[in-house]
C-alpha cells in the first residue's frame, strides 16, 4: 500500500449524474490540505454518467461496471483499489462542505481504537437530517415491519433503534451512522474484511459497523464535520415494489445473520412479504399474459392477484347484494372469453376455483327458486369450449387410452345408479342433488385436450400454487379475524355469515379463544404437503452426496417459496383440526418412507427429508401459536398444542364424530340388504346424530338424509360394491400408471402421493364422489399421462 496517500474517496453511482457531478465537484472545491484519490464505481449508468466523468474530472479514477452489481459489491471493488489510509464512503448526492474532510480525518487520526467516524448530515436547506441509530434487533424491526412506527407513539423497541433523544451537537460512541457519508480506517478492513456482498443495497453499512464495533472498534459521531444529503436519489427511480423486496430482503438477511434463529418470527413473515411482492411485481412486468400465453411456467404474481379478487369480488357481493350478479357476470364473461380463445385457460380457471371454492358456492347467482353456482356455470364453459375447439385439437383420443375402459364402465354403473334411483321413485330433488356430482366425471375430455403438453401441465401448477397461496391467506385471515374480539362484533359476524351463506367453510369454536377454520378445499393444501414431500425426497437424494451442511443451505436458499408454501399448507392443515387430514398425512408420510427405501434413496437423504418436514411442521404450529396471540387487536387466548392432543385424542365424545359413528351402523345394515348393486341415488337413511347444526332444527337428533360421511360405504349404498369395484379399478389404473412414470419425474411422484391422500380422506369425509375429489382424480389421470415420458 502506497502510505503517501492519506484519504482514498469511494463513490458509488447509477443514474444521478446531475447529482455527482455536484458531489465530485465539491470535493475538489473543498480539497483537503493533505493527499487524496477519488474513486467513482459507476453500476451500469444510462444516464451518460462516465462519459462526464471522463470530461470533467478526469483525475478521478472511474470503473465503469456493465451490470449493477449492487452497492456492497461495487464499493469492493473500490476499496480493493483504494490506497489511502483512510477511506471515505460517499454516496453521489451529498456534497462536502468547507473543512469537513480534515475535520473527518482529524476525529480519527491519533485514536486507535476509533475506527469509524460518521459526520452530522444536513438536508440541502441546512437543517438537520436524523442519521445515528442503534443497531437492528429482530423485535424492533419486526415492529417496523408492521408499520407501527407510524403511530403517534411507537412501541418503545421502535424509538430504541430510531435514537429518538439522540443529541447530534455532541460528540459521542454510537452503533450505526447512516451510509450516505462515513470514514473508516484501513485497519479496519483488516480485521473485519469486505463488505458482505449478499446485500445488495440496504444494510451492507449496518452490518459493516457491526462487525467493527463486534471486534472492539469505536464508532464515533463527529458533529463539527457537516456534509450535505439530498438523500436516496439514486433508489426514487426504482419502483416502490423493487424497494420494498431489496429492502425487507437485505432486512431479513442481516437479522438471521447476527440472530440467527431467535430472529425467526422477523424473518419469516418479510421473506412471505418479499415473495409475494415479487408474484405482484411480475405481474406488473407480465401484465399481457392471459392474453399472450407464451411463457412456459407462468405468472404467479397474476395468478394469485386475480384469485384474490375472485375472493373479494365473492364478499363484496355478500355485503352489497346488488354488486353480486355484477361481479358473477363480469367472471363468467371473462372466463368464457379466454376458454374460446385457448382451452387451457378454461381449465386453469376450473382447476382454481376447485382450490379456493369448497362447496362451488363462493360466487352464484338466482334464477328464480335456483341458485346457480360459479362451479356449475365455469363446467358449463368449459365443455362448450372443448366442442369448440374439438376440431382444432390435433389428437385422436378424447381420454387417455389407458383410463378408456375404466371410465366407461363408471359412466355405465353412474348411469344405472341415476335410472335404479328415478325407478325407486326417491325424492326428485334428492336425487338430483346426489348424482349431479358425477357429471363432472365429464370434464375429463377438455382437461385432455387443454393439457396437451408438459408445459400446459407446468403452466397448470403455477396457477395452482397461486390459488393454494391465495386459499392460504384466506384461511389464516379467517383464523386470525374470529380470534381477535377487537375487531368488533359486528364485523367478525359479518364474515362468519358469508362463509355460511357461500358455504366455503365451517367455523365452530373450539376452546381457548380458537375457531375451527375448515373449508372442504383445504384438501388441496393436504395434496400441497405430498407434492412438497415429493420435491423435498428428490432434492436430497440429488444432494445425497455433498456435505450435509451445504445440502442445508442450498434448500434453504434456493427454496423458500417452497418452504413457505410448505408452512403455510401444515398450518391450514392443522386450523382446519380435521382428523380425517391428519390421518391422511401420517398415512402418506409412511408410503413415502415405503417408497424411498423401494427405490433405495440413500438414509441420509431420508433422514435430512424427515428432519425437514419436521422442522417445518414445528415452524407451522409456532407461527399459529404466535399468529393467534397477536395483540392488534384485541384478544384472548390463542392456538395452543394442546388442542391438537384433545382432537387426537376425543374421538368417540365429539359431537360430529359420534353422528359420524350414530351414523355407521345404520350404513352397513342397509348395504346388507342390498350388496351388490345398492339402491341407486337419491336413497335415504335416517339415524340419530349429535351435530350441534342437526339438533339446533331438531332436538330430537331424527336426521334423514341421502349422503354421508363414510365415504366408499356411501358408494356402495348408491351403486354396491359392483359400483365401488369399478371405481377402484379406476383409482387402481391411475395409480399404477402413476409408479410407472415416478422414476421420471418428482411433480408425478407428488401427484400420485396426492391421490393416496385423497382415496385415505375418503375413508371418512367424502371426496371422491365430490368435485373436489372427482376434479384431483381427473387432473392425476391426465398429468400420469402427459409426464409418463
Amino acid at each position: 500500500m502506497d502510505t503517501k496517500i492519506k484519504l482514498s474517496i469511494i463513490v458509488v453511482s447509477w443514474n444521478v449524474r446531475a447529482l455527482l457531478e455536484k458531489c465530485l465537484a465539491s470535493v475538489f472545491l473543498y480539497a483537503p490540505q493533505f493527499s487524496f484519490e477519488v474513486i467513482v464505481i459507476d453500476n451500469a449508468s444510462h444516464d451518460a454518467s462516465v462519459d462526464m466523468i471522463t470530461q470533467k474530472f478526469p483525475q478521478v479514477n472511474c470503473i465503469a461496471n456493465a451490470d449493477n452489481k449492487g452497492f456492497a459489491s461495487a464499493t469492493n471493488q473500490g476499496i480493493r483499489i483504494a490506497q489511502g489510509e483512510y477511506i471515505l464512503f460517499l454516496n453521489p448526492d451529498t456534497e462536502v462542505t468547507h473543512g469537513s474532510l480534515e475535520k473527518l480525518v482529524s476525529s480519527i487520526e491519533g485514536y486507535s481504537k476509533i475506527g469509524i467516524v460518521a459526520p452530522k448530515l444536513l438536508n440541502p436547506d441546512g437543517t438537520l437530517q436524523a442519521s445515528i441509530r442503534r443497531f437492528p434487533a429482530p423485535l424492533s424491526q419486526f415492529l417496523m415491519f408492521l408499520k407501527l412506527h407510524h403511530l403517534r407513539r411507537a412501541p418503545s423497541p421502535i424509538q430504541k433503534y430510531l435514537n429518538k433523544d439522540f443529541d447530534y451537537t455532541k460528540k459521542q460512541e454510537i452503533d450505526q451512522p447512516q451510509g450516505a457519508a462515513f470514514l473508516i480506517r484501513r485497519a479496519v478492513i483488516d480485521a473485519v474484511g469486505l463488505f458482505d456482498e449478499k446485500f445488495f443495497i440496504w444494510f451492507e453499512e449496518v452490518d459493516f459497523c457491526k462487525r467493527t464495533h463486534d471486534v472492539g472498534y469505536t464508532i464515533l459521531y463527529a458533529p463539527e464535520a457537516e456534509i450535505i444529503h439530498h438523500g436516496g436519489q439514486s433508489f426514487r427511480q426504482r419502483f416502490s415494489l423493487d424497494k420494498q423486496i431489496l429492502f425487507y430482503t437485505s432486512c431479513a438477511y442481516y437479522l438471521w445473520k447476527h440472530f440467527s434463529w431467535k430472529s425467526l418470527y422477523a424473518v419469516l413473515p418479510m421473506k412471505a412479504y418479499c415473495t409475494m411482492l415479487s408474484l405482484i411485481k411480475k405481474m406488473r412486468v407480465e401484465s399481457h399474459f392471459l392474453v399472450c400465453h407464451s411463457r412456459e411456467n407462468g405468472n404467479p404474481g397474476k395468478l394469485f392477484f386475480i384469485t384474490c379478487a375472485f375472493i373479494a369480488v365473492s364478499l363484496i357481493g355478500f355485503i352489497y347484494p346488488s354488486f353480486a350478479p355484477v361481479g358473477f357476470l363480469i367472471i363468467v364473461t371473462g372466463v368464457a372469453i379466454l376458454s374460446f380463445l385457448k382451452l387451457e385457460y378454461g381449465v386453469m380457471a376450473v382447476i382454481a376455483e376447485l382450490i379456493v371454492g369448497s362447496k362451488g358456492y363462493l360466487l352464484s347467482i338466482s334464477l328464480g327458486e335456483v341458485s346457480v353456482s360459479i362451479r356449475y356455470v365455469l363446467f358449463v364453459i368449459l365443455c362448450v369450449a372443448w366442442f369448440f375447439h374439438r376440431k382444432s385439437l390435433q389428437q385422436t383420443r378424447v381420454l387417455p387410452k389407458y383410463l378408456f375402459i375404466p371410465c366407461v364402465v363408471l359412466s355405465v354403473i353412474v348411469s344405472v345408479g341415476v335410472i335404479q334411483g328415478y325407478a325407486s321413485g326417491y325424492d326428485h330433488a334428492s336425487l338430483f342433488h346426489d348424482s349431479n356430482a358425477w357429471l363432472f366425471f365429464l370434464v375429463f375430455v377438455p382437461f385432455f385436450a387443454g393439457l396437451a403438453d408438459e408445459g400446459a401441465v407446468k403452466r397448470l401448477f403455477t396457477i395452482a400454487s397461486a390459488a393454494l397461496t391465495a386459499h392460504i391467506v384466506k384461511v389464516l385471515a379467517l383464523f386470525y379475524i374470529m380470534g381477535h374480539h377487537g375487531f368488533g362484533i359486528g364485523f367478525i359476524e359479518m364474515m362468519y355469515r358469508w362463509t355460511r351463506a357461500t358455504g366455503i367453510a365451517e367455523i365452530t369454536p373450539f376452546g381457548f379463544n380458537i375457531f375451527r377454520v375448515f373449508f372442504q378445499s383445504q384438501i388441496y393444501a393436504l395434496i400441497a404437503f405430498c407434492v412438497l414431500l415429493a420435491y423435498a425426497g428428490v432434492f436430497f437424494m440429488r444432494h445425497s452426496e455433498d456435505s450435509m451442511k451445504n445440502t442445508l443451505q442450498d434448500f434453504f436458499k434456493n427454496h423458500i417459496k417452497e418452504i413457505l408454501l410448505f408452512i403455510g399448507s401444515v398450518a391450514v392443515i392443522l386450523v382446519s383440526f380435521s382428523r380425517s387430514f391428519w390421518f391422511a398425512a401420517g398415512c402418506v408420510g409412511f408410503c413415502w418412507l415405503v417408497v424411498m427405501f423401494f427405490q433405495k434413496y440413500r438414509l441420509k437423504s431420508i433422514a435430512l427429508v424427515c428432519a425437514a418436514v419436521f422442522i417445518g411442521s414445528m415452524m407451522s404450529g409456532v407461527f399459529l401459536f404466535a399468529f393467534s396471540r397477536f395483540p392488534i387487536p384485541l384478544t384472548k387466548g390463542g392456538f395452543n398444542f394442546d388442542l391438537i392432543a384433545q382432537r387426537t385424542g376425543n374421538i368417540s365424545d365429539e359431537a360430529a364424530a359420534a353422528s359420524r359413528w350414530s351414523s355407521l351402523p345404520v350404513l352397513l345394515n342397509a348395504i346388507q340388504q342390498k350388496p351388490f348393486f345398492g339402491y341407486g341415488f337419491g336413497k335415504e337413511l335416517t339415524y340419530i346424530s349429535k351435530d350441534p347444526r342437526i339438533l339446533e332444527a331438531n332436538p330430537s337428533g331424527v336426521y334423514t338424509t341421502y349422503a354421508f360421511e363414510w365415504g366408499y360405504l356411501d358408494m356402495m349404498v348408491k351403486f354396491g360394491i359392483v359400483g365401488l369395484v369399478c371405481y377402484l379399478f379406476l383409482l387402481l389404473r391411475i395409480l399404477l400408471w402413476g409408479w410407472r412414470a415416478i422414476r421420471f419425474s418428482p411433480l408425478v411422484f407428488g401427484v400420485w402421493l396426492g391421490l393416496i391422500a385423497v382415496m385415505i380422506t375418503h375413508i371418512f369425509s367424502p371426496y371422491l364422489n365430490h368435485p373436489l375429489g372427482i376434479g384431483y382424480v381427473i387432473l392425476a389421470g391426465v398429468l400420469f399421462e402427459r409426464l409418463k415420458k
